[in-house]
């Protein structure tokens, strides 16, 4: 994760210094590590592995991508960088209001299942967002399967490449 909460004020991974020592999870409270380095993206990391709002560890793809996406959004319109909705128990990558519209783009890196795509999807909708489904560069070298289109729900994909920074769209699948 990119933010954590030091005391009670919300810090940015890669605005901080090593000296500060004690992180907490903005969304489980549990105490989470900062990690900097010169090859991966400045970010948090549970000490210990469990929390409500992460089903997994970020890859340096995911975090960079989010934080890339966030600068993105914020040139539409107001937006915000892992988002936690306690009462879905989640945390948006990305959300955005444009036009009056709120969205939430959801970048994923890394497999999920269709089950998975649905639930967080609903449980979005259910909040009134609209969901945006972004697929990283593992989905963009796989073979656009009908599995792959029927788990995102629609008559196209999207993809986005951190090194490029461009989008990628396939449509009439």
């Amino acid at each position: 994760m990119l933010y954590a909460l030091m005391g009670r004020k919300l810090v940015r991974a890669d605005k901080i210094s090593r000296r500060q020592q004690s992180f907490h999870c903005p969304g489980c409270g549990a105490e989470v590590r900062l990690r900097q380095g010169a090859i991966n993206v400045a970010h948090f990391a549970h000490v210990n592995k469990q929390c409500a709002y992460e089903s997994e560890a970020e890859s340096n793809e995911h975090l960079l991508g989010k934080m890339q996406l966030y600068q993105l959004a914020s040139q539409l319109g107001p937006a915000q960088v892992e988002v936690i909705f306690q009462a879905t128990k989640q945390r948006a990558d990305v959300v955005l209001t444009y036009q009056e519209h709120k969205f939430i783009l959801e970048y994923q890196c890394s497999p999920i299942s269709s089950n998975q795509v649905r639930q967080r999807t609903q449980a979005y909708q259910t909040l009134g967002y609209e969901v945006i489904w972004l697929l990283g560069p593992k989905y963009q070298q796989t073979k656009v399967s009908k599995q792959l289109i029927a788990k995102f729900k629609g008559n196209y994909l999207i993809f986005y490449n951190t090194h490029t920074q461009k989008f990628f769209l396939q449509y009439n699948l």
